[in-house]
C-alpha cells in the first residue's frame, strides 16, 4: 500500500476526533443510565463490590507495561516511511507479549483474591464466598484486556479510529447494559462478573482480527531490527511505569480501596458513584488526545509556528467546552443527584461531587501536556512524577479519609489533580518545547474563577429545579463569553474538530 493511499484511506484528524469522542459518549450515556438500576437492585454492598471489580479491570491494565502506547508510537512513527515494513512485526510482537503478561497478571490476581476479600476489604461475612469467586472469574479476563491494548494501539497508530470505535461502542455498552438486564433473573455477583469476562474475550478477538487486516500482509524483511525493539521496550518501560502509578491515582482506584479499608464497603458506593459519573468527563480529552498523539508524533516535520498552533488548538478544544459544563455541574450537583439517585444519597454525596468536578477539570487540562511529553518521547518524565506523587499521596489520602470521611478523600484527589496539571504544563514547556498559553487564556481563567464563585452561591441558595435552571443559565452565559473572547483563528480551529473546517496544520 502506498503512502498516498494510506493517507487517503485514513480519516482526517477532525473526523477521527469526532468519531473518538462519539465512541466515548454513547457508552457513558448507557453507564449513566445503568448506575441507579444497579445501585437499587444490588444494594450498596454488592454495588460497591461491582465498582471494585470494574476498578480491578482498569487497575490491572498497568500490567500493560506501556506496550499499548508504545505500539501506537512505533506504528505512527513508521507509517509512510521506509521503516513501515518493520512495524507489523513489532506490533504483533507487542500483542503477543501483552497476552502473556495478562496470563501472569491473572495468576497474580487469582492468588491475591482470598487475602483481598478476607483481610483488606471490609466485606460483610455473608458476601465473602460470592465476592471471592467473582474476583477470580474477573482475573480470567486479564489476558484479553491486555491483548486488546496492543491491538487497539496498532489501529490508533494507523489512524483507524473508525474501526476501533466500531468495536469499542458495542462492547462498552454491553458492559453496563448486560448487568442491568441480568437483574431480572439474578442478583448473583458471580454471574454478572462472568459476563464482563465474556465481553472482554469477544472484544479482543474482534480487535485482533481487524488489526491484522489493517497492518497488511506479511512481507519479506519484515522482522523488526534489534535497535527498534530496544527503543520500543525503553519507551514502553517508562510508559508502563506511568500507567502503573497514574491509573491508581487518576481513576480513583487507590481511593476506593482506601475508603473500603478505612471506612466500609458501603462508603465505597457513596464515593464511587459520583466518581464514576464525574470522571467520565476525562474520556473526552483522552479520546481527543488519542487522536492527537500520533499526529504529535509525526509533527516534527512542521515548522515551530505550525506545531505550536496545533498544540494550542488541542488545548482549546479540550478545556473550553468543559469549563462551562463543569461549573454548571458544581452549581446544580445537589439537585441533579437527587433526581438521579434520591435525596438521601444526594445529601451525603453532593460535596464530594463538587470537589471531584473541580479536580476532573484540572485533570482534563493536564491531558494535553501529558500527550505532548509522551509524543516527544519523554515518557520517562511522566513516570518519574508519579513516583514522587504516590509517596506523598498515600499518607495524605489515608489521613484525610480518616479525619473527614469521603469528603476528605475527594479533597485529596482534588489536590493531586490540580498540582499534577500544573507540573505537566511546566514539564511540557521546558522539555517538549510546548507552546506557552495563548493570549486569551488569562481571560479564560478569570471567567472560570467568576463562574466558580457564582456556582457555589447557586448551590447554597437554591434547590430543586430552580438550582438546575440557574446552573444551566450559568453554563450558557459562560460558554457564550468564552466564545466571544476567542480569537478568530481559535474559533476556526474548534470548528475544524466538528468537521466544519479543514486546516492544513491539522492534517497529517
Amino acid at each position: 500500500m502506498t503512502e498516498q493511499h494510506q493517507r487517503a484511506s485514513a480519516p482526517s484528524l477532525a473526523r477521527s476526533s469526532v468519531i473518538n469522542v462519539f465512541g466515548q459518549i454513547v457508552p457513558v450515556a448507557v453507564a449513566f443510565a445503568a448506575i441507579p438500576f444497579l445501585l437499587n437492585g444490588l444494594g450498596r454492598d454488592k454495588f460497591g463490590l461491582l465498582t471494585l471489580a470494574w476498578a480491578a479491570v482498569g487497575w490491572f491494565s498497568v500490567f500493560d507495561l506501556g506496550l499499548g502506547r508504545a505500539t501506537t508510537h512505533v506504528v505512527a512513527s513508521g507509517h509512510g516511511t521506509g521503516t513501515q515494513r518493520h512495524t507489523r512485526s513489532m506490533a504483533l510482537m507487542t500483542i503477543a507479549a501483552l497476552f502473556v503478561l495478562g496470563c501472569i497478571a491473572a495468576a497474580a490476581a487469582a492468588a491475591a483474591t482470598p487475602f483481598l476479600i478476607s483481610d483488606v476489604l471490609k466485606v460483610p461475612a455473608g458476601l465473602h464466598a460470592e465476592a471471592e469467586t467473582a474476583f477470580i472469574l474477573l482475573s480470567v479476563s486479564l489476558p484479553f484486556v491486555l491483548g486488546s491494548s496492543g491491538a487497539r494501539g496498532a489501529l490508533e497508530g494507523l489512524g483507524r479510529f473508525d474501526w476501533v470505535n466500531a468495536i469499542r461502542i458495542p462492547s462498552a455498552v454491553l458492559l453496563s447494559a448486560v448487568p442491568v438486564a441480568l437483574l431480572a433473573v439474578t442478583h448473583d455477583l458471580r454471574v454478572i462478573v462472568a459476563t464482563i469476562t465474556l465481553n472482554r474475550i469477544c472484544a479482543f478477538t474482534a480487535l485482533y482480527i481487524v488489526a491484522l487486516r489493517a497492518l497488511g500482509p506479511k512481507t519479506t524483511g519484515e522482522r523488526a531490527p534489534r535497535d527498534l525493539v530496544r527503543r520500543t521496550m525503553a519507551y514502553a518501560g517508562w510508559t508502563g511505569a506511568t500507567n502503573a502509578f497514574g491509573t491508581v491515582l487518576a481513576w480513583g482506584y487507590l481511593d476506593r480501596y482506601v475508603v473500603g479499608a478505612v471506612l466500609s464497603v458501603g462508603s465505597v458506593a457513596l464515593y464511587a458513584t459520583p466518581f464514576e459519573i464525574v470522571t467520565k468527563l476525562l474520556l473526552y480529552p483522552m479520546s481527543l488526545m488519542a487522536v492527537f498523539f500520533p499526529t504529535f508524533v509525526r509533527a516534527s516535520h512542521l515548522r515551530d509556528g505550525q506545531r505550536r498552533d496545533l498544540e494550542a488548538r488541542a488545548l482549546g478544544a479540550t478545556v473550553l467546552p468543559l469549563l462551562p459544563l463543569v461549573m454548571c455541574g458544581v452549581a446544580a450537583s445537589g439537585a441533579l443527584l437527587t433526581l438521579y439517585v434520591g435525596s438521601t444519597f444526594a445529601d451525603e454525596a453532593t460535596t464530594v461531587t463538587q470537589l471531584l468536578l473541580l479536580g476532573t477539570l484540572c485533570a482534563c487540562a493536564g491531558q494535553v501536556p501529558f500527550t505532548m511529553l509522551q509524543a516527544h518521547g519523554r515518557s520517562d518524565l511522566t513516570a518519574k512524577r508519579h513516583v514522587v506523587q504516590l509517596i506523598i499521596y498515600i499518607p495524605v489520602v489515608i489521613g484525610l479519609t480518616s479525619w473527614f470521611g469521603i469528603e476528605g478523600t475527594a479533597i485529596a484527589w482534588l489536590l493531586w489533580a490540580s498540582s499534577d496539571s500544573v507540573l505537566l504544563f511546566y514539564m511540557a514547556h521546558h522539555y517538549a518545547h510546548a507552546a506557552a498559553a495563548p493570549r486569551s487564556w488569562p481571560s479564560v481563567c478569570i471567567c472560570g474563577v467568576v463562574m466558580l464563585v457564582l456556582a457555589i452561591l447557586i448551590s447554597n441558595v437554591t434547590h430543586g429545579w430552580s438550582q438546575i435552571s440557574a446552573g444551566a443559565l450559568l453554563g450558557l452565559l459562560g460558554a457564550g463569553y468564552l466564545w466571544f473572547i476567542l480569537p478568530e483563528a481559535d474559533k476556526q480551529a474548534l470548528k475544524s474538530l466538528l468537521g466544519r473546517r479543514r486546516l492544513p496544520a491539522m492534517q497529517t
